[in-house]
């Protein structure tokens, strides 16, 4: 309390369909988490800006995995509004699996708004939804525990900084990638290796995916992929370039393939990550994953 007390609101509604994209969205960012090894794994933040909500889901030392959500609140909120001393931000620490559940609790009424609230000294983001069906008019309310993050530990959490890469290529479906994947796990690969071959003449590449396993070596080729070459300085790439991976992290991406996406681009930034990039339907936002290479002794 006291008059220098944190000024901090927000309060945001979502539509039936708007909760929809969260739920899909937290399930895969939720399935990818609980692969990772506890011991290495940071707090998920909820980084919430006038314009933005964002969440960062990233595990400690440099072969792991994260993802940085980005959606505009114009596009994904029927109402939103947010105040605080910090420019108008609020960082929260959040577990995936609460919020996740708190949005399917509102999965049969029309709307569901949710605050930033405080009870006996402890942070929540209290979710109140009116039911329609299958009775009438009945309101649910799910509080999910959070911790306000202070200015400092927000500036702990940066996206990696990284070159820019030397291949851009418009990627297949996911849900292909995955299924690819996945018989590559079953054929106990550990190891997959992703290639953007270029093809001569035009702007377009083909994705080869292989691994090798004491049985055989298996290669699955897509070609005539459009290459990108958004904000590169050099868009001139390498007849090829290629990015090594333990396979269990790329099916920990692939999770990701139930997000109804329009578009999804791999970049390749050669010896150190392999960027998968998500932009969500209807221009709602971004989805980005970065994937650490193996590196060849």
């Amino acid at each position: 309390g006291g008059a220098n007390a944190v000024v901090m609101k927000f309060k945001a509604i979502v539509t039936n369909a708007q909760a929809e994209l969260f739920i899909k969205i937290l399930q895969s960012l939720e399935r990818m988490e609980k692969h990772w090894d506890k011991s290495n794994a940071r707090p998920t933040v909820l980084k919430l800006t006038p314009d933005r909500l964002q969440i960062i889901a990233q595990a400690t030392g440099s072969d792991e995995l994260q993802a940085w959500l980005s959606l505009k609140t114009q596009r994904n909120f029927v109402e939103y509004r947010i105040e605080s001393k910090k420019n108008n931000e609020i960082w929260l620490e959040v577990r995936l699996a609460n919020l996740l559940q708190a949005f399917r609790s509102g999965q049969n009424s029309a709307r569901t708004a949710f605050r930033l609230t405080s009870k006996q000294g402890s942070a929540f983001l209290t979710f109140e939804s009116l039911l329609v069906a299958p009775v009438n008019n009945i309101t649910v309310t799910h509080d999910v525990p959070v911790t306000v993050i202070s200015s400092r530990e927000a500036e702990s959490y940066s996206e990696p900084s990284l070159p820019e890469p030397v291949m851009q290529l418009e990627m297949p479906e996911l849900r292909l990638l995955r299924n690819i994947v996945e018989r590559l796990k079953a054929l106990q690969a550990d190891e997959i290796k992703l290639s953007g071959c270029r093809e001569a003449g035009s702007d377009t590449a083909k994705l080869v995916v292989e691994a090798e396993t004491d049985m055989a070596s298996i290669c699955t080729h897509y070609p005539r992929l459009t290459l990108r070459t958004d904000g590169q300085t050099n868009p001139n790439p390498p007849a090829q370039a290629d990015a090594k991976l333990k396979l269990k992290k790329m099916l920990q991406v692939l999770l990701g393939s139930t997000i109804p996406v329009e578009g999804v681009v791999g970049c390749i930034v050669e010896s150190q990550a392999f960027v998968l990039y998500l932009v969500v339907d209807g221009g709602a936002g971004t989805l980005t994953y970065y994937v650490p290479l193996l590196i060849d002794d």
